[in-house]
């Protein structure tokens, strides 16, 4: 349930240091405040139905809507100050979109093909031991990693075409 929520956890002191450095630092507190609420309630609810699962699940929740909030309160408080330019917010929008999306996609396939080479390596190693399970995992997790940098180099993501690039134009000679 955590994980749900890791890049929520990891934006949100990001996005508060962007309101630090715009010397507005009441905005962040109070969001953060408001998220604390909302963690105590929904935690409280959900763990009723599902234990302590439940006070994961709200914790996740209320860290992506502390992320989300602070992204669209920063992003007005930027297109305001950029009304005479608002192409460049506009631009910045549909190019978090299209990375976000690829990322989505390259994600999802990376989850399955982990879990596929996970359960084919299962009868082909002993998983009763430490060290069986530590191939298993080891296996589909390279495997994992490898096809998300491959699919992240192919949907052109920048960050996947500076690192691979190079390699793959040395292979290809």
């Amino acid at each position: 349930m955590f994980s749900f929520s890791l890049f929520a956890q990891g934006l949100s002191p990001l996005l508060a240091r962007a309101f630090y450095a715009r010397q507005n630092t009441i905005t962040p507190v109070f969001i953060g405040l408001t998220t604390i609420v909302l963690n105590a309630l929904l935690a409280y609810h959900f763990s009723k139905a599902l234990g302590v699962a439940g006070m994961a699940a709200g914790f996740s929740i209320a860290s992506i809507f502390n992320a989300l909030v602070l992204f669209i309160v920063i992003r007005i408080q930027i297109l305001r100050e950029t009304i005479s330019t608002p192409n460049v917010i506009f631009e910045f929008d549909g190019l978090i979109l299209s990375s976000s999306i690829k990322i989505l996609f390259a994600s999802l396939l990376m989850g399955l093909a982990g879990w596929g080479v996970l359960y084919l390596i299962n009868p082909i190693v002993n998983t009763h031991t430490t060290f069986g399970l530590l191939i298993q995992a080891g296996t589909a997790s390279v495997s994992a990693v490898v096809i998300y940098l491959l699919l992240c180099f192919y949907l052109k993501l920048p960050q996947a075409q500076k690192l691979l690039g190079p390699l793959l134009k040395n292979r290809s000679r």
